[in-house]
């Protein structure tokens, strides 16, 4: 009998004062962004492994994917509205805070989320996971690209940003002719098909 991975055992499951009024859903969601484009670690065997998200109810699941989605579809964009208010990105054991700057943009951006309550949730979480050194460089960024979110959004998609150049060449050899509809294809989220099996039965 094979047993299951163990479940991921962060500190930041335990719930400590730190974590007052934090979004669980989020701080599960920069867990799992982080295994991913961190530690090249599979989404699903991460999530598999999180305590964090295993904790979440059934609302609090969709959120956290949906965040998850939005960063890894549109991270390269996220990276390019970033960039002017950064002088360099933050690193080593810093880098997580990269990581919920670009959570925030991509939620607010490309997602639609309201503002206010993203810049509020980012600076609770860089201040959670013991960045709180990085909290009022959070809070100033996120501000500034808060007040041009509806010139940002008004942007055109650039799927390209998004996709490694390994990914960006073969697309464009295979497919030169329909190459930018393929890229942006790669950006949606796909249908969710929740249509029933035929069994046979009756």
């Amino acid at each position: 009998m094979v047993n299951p991975p163990p479940k991921n055992t962060r500190k930041s499951n335990q719930r400590s004062p730190s974590l007052k009024g934090v979004s669980m859903a989020r701080l599960a969601a920069l867990n799992l962004i982080e295994d991913v484009m961190g530690k090249g670690l599979p989404l699903q065997e991460s999530i598999a492994r999180s305590r964090e998200y295993d904790a979440l109810d059934a609302r609090d699941r969709r959120f956290c994917r949906r965040i998850i989605s939005l960063t890894l579809r549109h991270h390269g964009e996220a990276s390019a509205i970033l960039a002017p208010h950064l002088n360099r990105p933050p690193k080593g054991k810093n880098r997580k805070a990269g990581f919920v700057l670009m959570m925030a943009v991509t939620e607010m951006i490309m997602g639609g989320g309201e503002p206010h309550a993203v810049v509020d949730q980012s600076v609770r979480l860089v201040k959670a996971v013991e960045l709180a050194h990085l909290g009022g460089l959070t809070n100033a960024v996120l501000r500034k690209i808060a007040a041009e979110a509806e010139t940002l959004k008004a942007r055109p998609a650039d799927a390209w940003a998004n996709l490694p150049t390994w990914l960006a060449r073969a697309i464009r050899a295979d497919w030169p002719d329909q190459a930018d509809a393929v890229a942006a294809s790669l950006m949606m989220t796909p249908p969710l098909d929740l249509s029933l099996k035929n069994t046979g039965g009756d």
